[in-house]
């Protein structure tokens, strides 16, 4: 049997604060069994590229 990992940074929109910032999220998935976690990092909504699970550019605050 073959194990599996995988890791994923995303954001949540919807608990952005009045500035627009918003925490960055990890989850670990192995073999199925998921976790997730805050980094204790924020992020400006506007600079956080969905696709590539990062900010676009060194904004973290």
């Amino acid at each position: 049997m073959e194990n599996s990992f995988n890791l994923i940074f995303y954001i949540k929109k919807t608990k952005a604060d009045p500035r627009g910032k918003t925490m960055i999220y990890m989850r670990i998935t192995v073999n199925g069994g998921r976790s997730e976690l805050s980094i204790q990092r924020k992020v400006d909504i506007l600079k956080w590229n969905n696709q590539a699970g990062k900010a676009s550019t060194k904004h973290y605050v």
